[in-house]
This record gives C-alpha cells, structure tokens and sequence, in this order.
C-alpha cells in the first residue's frame, strides 16, 4: 500500500512546487496615463504618457495600442495619420503618444493606451483648469473716440478664446 501512495504523493508534491514558483515568478502589470503639459492650449502639441507599472522596460512583442475614443489611432507604434500622431518608447516602462497642433476635435474625447492585455483611458476634457484656447495671431482692436466727452473706446472682439482675457488699457 505504501509503494502505491510514495508515487502519488511525489507528483502533488512537484504540482505544488511548480504553482509556487509559478506563482513568484508572474507580475502583475497596470498601466496609467498622463497629459504633458497639464494644460492644454489649441493649435500646440501635446503628449500623453502611457506607464506600465509593474515592469522595467516595454516588452516590443507585446501589443501597444492608442485609441482616441472607439477608434483606433495608433498600433504597435504605426499611426493612422503620421501627420497629427506618432509614439515614441521611452527608456524604461513607458510609450508615448505625441499629438501635433491640438484642435477642438482633439478635446473632450477619451484617449486610451493599452499594454499587452491591460488598457486605461482619460478624456482630456475642456475645464478652466486644464484647457486654453489662445486669441487669433490677427485680433486687431478698433479704437474710437468721442469728440464730445473726449472718451476713448476700445473693441476687441473674440471668436473663439477661453478663458476670457482681463484686458488693461494705458494711456500715456
């Protein structure tokens, strides 16, 4: 009885050992996302980094991928449009996405980066805080005076500008 149970109880016993070391030996990865620079300004170029926690350097056989809300934009560092995105690996566990000249398109849509099987997504979204959209190169103000009370008045006007600037006029 003794020959029959020795054989059975050195195969759990190696079953066990190969699970442990199995189980040392996996890494649990995550990846996170992050804008440069934080604000966001319109016809300029932004980045988005795309970390994987969990790793020392990107592993180049393992899918990369960008998608800018249910569309993919960017596979295995091959973008749809060489003109607005390319990716770039960094040094280390990050890849990153470059977006050129920044329209309003581009905002309040969800980015997502994916790593082998895990992915993360952040909108980048249009608030006070993370969002400017620059005046016109070619804003001109018109001045008119008032020859009657000798006031001076100054229009600007903005077609499309947030947030809305605090202008100062000084005379003399």
């Amino acid at each position: 009885m003794d020959v029959i149970l020795l054989p059975v109880y050195k195969s759990c016993f190696f079953a066990v050992f190969a699970l442990l070391i199995f189980e040392i030996s996996t890494v649990y990865t995550y990846v996170t996302l992050n804008f440069q620079p934080e604000i966001v300004r319109i016809n300029q170029n932004i980045s988005i980094e795309c970390t994987v926690h969990g790793i020392d350097t990107i592993n180049v056989k393992l899918t990369r991928q960008w998608s800018k809300g249910p569309d993919l934009i960017c596979y295995n560092g091959h973008p749809i449009d060489s003109d607005k995105y390319t990716e770039t690996l960094s040094y280390g566990n990050q890849f990153i996405l470059h977006i050129r000249n920044v329209t309003e398109s581009d905002v309040n849509c969800k980015y997502q980066c994916r790593y082998g099987f895990e992915s993360n997504a952040k909108s980048i979204k249009s608030t006070k805080e993370h969002f400017e959209y620059p005046p016109d190169k070619e804003v001109r103000a018109i001045i008119h005076t008032n020859e009657t009370d000798q006031r001076l008045t100054v229009n600007l006007h903005f077609e499309k500008v947030f947030p809305l600037p605090r202008c100062v006029a000084l005379i003399g």
